[in-house]
């Protein structure tokens, strides 16, 4: 088994990758901003290390791939694209660009086109399954409602309204809108939508750039 995993440097990607790792025995793929394998390998392993996540073995099923989720083809080069293309089995799509200050243009790059290019690679060479983290901010908060809104997986976002200025949660609507269509045409998908993360409850690691941890 051979799957990619993208957003793998972040906070909620070290914990998502480490359980790959000890949960199956497959090569993985991580796909990380960089201008070099060396530097991608490097930074995965700085930031594992840093939350105690590391085990030297890691090297061994772990294989970095420089690009960009914003750029064309994942910014990954011909050799490493059409390798993800013919190997992979699975797609695990963490990546994103969480800035709540930015607008949807600027946004959508990473957040929507990401997820295009990502889904592309889904439908090529052979099919893979394409899981996708999403956000519970795809449910729109601004609505007026006299009654809490009850959510579960199963609800539907396609009557949801957002502001072109929340970058984030639109873009992430529309990214997850992209994957329903794509399941709608017969792509294996599963989607994931997290909440607020906060932190490590068992050993107090946290996300050093999360909006809350700075306030406190």
């Amino acid at each position: 088994m051979k799957c990619l995993v993208t957003g793998a440097t972040g906070f909620i990607g070290r914990f998502l990758l480490r359980n790959i790792l000890d949960t199956t025995e497959a090569k993985i793929y991580c796909l990380v901003r960089s201008d070099s394998q060396l530097k991608a390998f490097a930074r995965i392993r700085e930031k594992m290390i840093k939350a105690n996540l590391w085990k030297e073995e890691d090297a061994l099923r772990i294989v970095a791939c420089p690009g960009d989720l914003a750029l064309p083809r994942l910014g990954l080069s011909p050799a490493d694209y059409a390798r993800i293309c013919d190997d992979v089995d699975s797609i695990y799509h963490n990546g994103t660009s969480m800035n709540h200050l930015e607008s949807y243009a600027s946004a959508k790059r990473a957040n929507v086109d990401g997820v295009q290019e990502l889904l592309r690679v889904a439908t090529q060479r052979k099919a893979k399954t394409f899981n996708y983290v999403s956000t519970l901010d795809v449910f729109a908060n601004f609505k007026s409602q006299s009654e809490p809104e009850k959510i579960d997986e199963k609800s539907s976002i396609d009557q949801e309204l957002h502001h072109e200025r929340d970058g984030y949660a639109t873009s992430k609507w529309v990214g997850e809108m992209l994957v329903n269509i794509a399941k709608s045409r017969g792509v294996s998908c599963n989607i994931f939508r997290l909440g607020l993360v906060v932190g490590d409850r068992r050993h107090g690691r946290y996300d050093e750039k999360q909006r809350l941890h700075r306030m406190m």
